[in-house]
C-alpha cells in the first residue's frame, strides 16, 4: 500500500513535468500574470502584442491544466515559478492593513 508521501511526490513529479513544458516566454508571462499583471502590461514589458500575451496565456493555460488566471497564478506560486520580484501594483495593492 503506498503511502500519502508517495501520492505527493507523485503529484510534484508531474507537476514539474508540466511547468517544464513551458517555454521561456511563456514563464516569463506566467511570472507576470502570478504578479497581477494585466496583458497590456505584460506586453509593454515584455515588448510584445497584447495578442500574443494572449496566445502565450492561452498556452500556458492548457499546458498546465488551468480553467484561469487565478489557478495559473496559484500553480506558479505553489510550484516556486512566481518569482520574488516587485509587484507592478506596488503599495496599492489593497492587501490587509494597507490604507
Amino acid at each position: 500500500m503506498a503511502s500519502l508521501t508517495d501520492g505527493r511526490t507523485r503529484g510534484l513529479s508531474r507537476a514539474t513535468q508540466k511547468s517544464g513544458e513551458l517555454s521561456e516566454r511563456e514563464r516569463e508571462v506566467l511570472v507576470r500574470v502570478a504578479r497581477g499583471e494585466t496583458n497590456r502590461l505584460i506586453g509593454d514589458g515584455m515588448y510584445i502584442s497584447i495578442h500574443t500575451v494572449r496566445a502565450h496565456v492561452r498556452s500556458l493555460m492548457q499546458k498546465l491544466n488551468v480553467a484561469n488566471r487565478v489557478q495559473a497564478a496559484t500553480y506558479a506560486f505553489e510550484h516556486g515559478l512566481a518569482g520574488n520580484g516587485p509587484s507592478p501594483l506596488g503599495e496599492r495593492s489593497g492587501g490587509v492593513g494597507s490604507r
